[in-house]
């Protein structure tokens, strides 16, 4: 699988390899560079990535968003929401085995 690289102009900032590792950079290099990563954003570079590596829930969430703190937020709560749905499915499969 790909990484996805960050760049400057006709320099990499960063390579990610996971939504992890691209949460953890959005908010790095989003601090130190922001033009860098929203631009990345605002290009769609980001959520057409997302899609490469199979997380296309995530790429929709991200679709659009212009700011990297819009984005680790957005990415935030999807993990949240994705967290309270594996939490209730296996409530109810246990529920079931019973």
């Amino acid at each position: 699988m790909q990484p996805f690289y960050f760049k400057s102009y006709d320099r990499i900032v960063s390579e990610v390899h996971d939504v992890n590792e691209l949460k953890e950079k959005l908010e790095e290099i989003g601090k130190s560079d922001p033009a860098c990563v929203n631009w990345h954003l605002s290009q769609g570079h980001i959520s057409a990535w997302l899609h490469y590596i199979g997380e296309h829930g995530l790429a929709e969430v991200l679709r659009n968003v212009n700011d990297y703190r819009e984005a680790v937020s957005r990415i935030n709560e999807f993990e949240t929401i994705g967290k309270k749905i594996r939490q209730k499915q296996s409530s109810r499969r246990s529920k079931s085995k019973r």
